[in-house]
């Protein structure tokens, strides 16, 4: 697992979820008017899992990710992070377990443009306190891994649309969190590049014995997951 090859001393987590999402809801108030944007929704999630999120655009899957994530806080509910109730911590906490243990994936990329390939993986490790060659050792490995070896020293401008998200891909797990949340992760590109993309990010995945939650509106794609969840009118409904 990546935990081994890096030499990473964390827990391998047990049967028990990594993340379990309890009766959360989140709603906006416009003016007089209450928008609900989730209704009570309820998800487990274990280690090695790899969980699809389908619905239209504006069903609430950006909203479930962000809360996953601990970007927000949500209106009801609560989310419990391999036991540990998030609600109940501080900020400060949220951040830290989110550098730690959460890797995100966007539909686009969001790499540094004024940096190499390389140093874009190396970013999140230099925050989260690693040298510069342990960063660059990691970093090299996990290009390596999804075939862009050769690719390291070039700048985003660069790089095909298909390379840019794999670098975003290894760049998310370079830190080897347990949980990866990906919104759309191969929604910029062409149907062969998705799916090539999407194949690398499921071997990456599984390899690493990752946990996931992803959000495609590509229906094939998201068949080769484990199970798939839609978002209707709020609520999260099994396919």
């Amino acid at each position: 697992s990546l935990r081994r090859c890096f030499g990473v001393n964390r827990e391998e987590p047990t049967k028990s979820p990594v993340i379990e999402i309890n009766q959360l809801s989140q709603f906006f108030r416009q003016g007089q008017t209450r928008l609900e944007i989730l209704k009570n929704v309820s998800l487990k999630i274990r280690a090695g899992e790899m969980v699809g999120l389908v619905g239209p655009s504006g069903s609430g899957k950006s909203t479930l990710l962000h809360l996953a994530g601990l970007l927000e806080r949500p209106s009801g509910g609560k989310i419990v992070y391999k036991g540990q109730d998030c609600e109940l911590m501080t900020d400060n906490e949220r951040t830290k377990l989110r550098l730690q243990e959460i890797g995100f994936i966007y539909q686009f990329h969001h790499l540094l443009p004024e940096f190499s390939a390389r140093d874009n993986v190396m970013m999140p490790q230099l925050i989260a306190g690693l040298t510069k060659n342990e960063a660059a050792n990691r970093a090299n490995q996990l290009l390596n891994m999804v075939g862009l070896s050769e690719r390291g020293d070039h700048k985003p401008s660069q790089l095909s649309g298909g390379e840019k998200q794999r670098v975003a891909i290894v760049r998310s797990i370079a830190n080897v969190p347990q949980l990866v949340l990906a919104d759309e992760p191969t929604g910029n590109l062409d149907p062969l590049t998705s799916t090539q993309v999407f194949e690398q990010l499921r071997s990456v995945i599984k390899g690493g014995k990752l946990s996931a939650l992803i959000a495609t509106h590509n229906h094939q794609l998201a068949e080769k997951l484990d199970r798939i969840f839609k978002i209707e009118g709020g609520s999260l409904v099994e396919l």
